[in-house]
């Protein structure tokens, strides 16, 4: 349906995509050709099948269902406003008696990250009263993808 803002999203998947080649090359080999055995499901020529975009959304404490597991999450945030808090939180990496990782990803920032690993995000609070908009953007690829290769 729109396929104009489609066309305009691509070189920012890109972006994602170069970083992701130059931040964990061998995860990124890996993943790429994985995609790119079913080009028609992946996205450009890009690691990746599937963008899941989070509108100031809170998540809940999980594991990434149905990613390809020998694959990594591309995460990105793009942001408007001022809030406090969307951390995320990684509580299986925290130093004992301490809690959890929290990193707070803020605009334009990039992480490779293990999505088959526990994590969620802080509570997101408007500064001020503030309005606000944060966009996380996950890149990753579909596990099951590669059944769709004689389609």
């Amino acid at each position: 349906k729109n396929k104009d803002l489609w066309e305009q999203s691509l070189p920012f998947i890109k972006r994602i995509d170069f970083l992701f080649k130059e931040l964990a090359p061998e995860h990124y080999k890996r993943q790429k050709k994985r995609a790119q055995a079913v080009p028609k499901f992946a996205i450009g020529d890009t690691a990746y099948s599937t963008l899941t975009i989070n509108h100031n959304w809170r998540t809940a404490l999980h594991k990434d269902a149905g990613d390809y597991m020998d694959g990594i999450g591309n995460l990105t945030v793009v942001e408007e406003g001022k809030y406090k808090g969307g951390y995320l939180g990684f509580p299986g990496f925290g130093i004992k008696g301490k809690g959890s990782i929290n990193i707070d990803v803020r605009n334009n920032d990039f992480l490779v990250m293990d999505v088959h690993q526990w994590h969620c995000n802080t509570e997101i609070i408007p500064k001020d009263n503030e309005e606000y908009s944060r966009l996380s953007i996950v890149a990753y690829l579909r596990e099951g993808m590669i059944r769709c290769k004689n389609l």
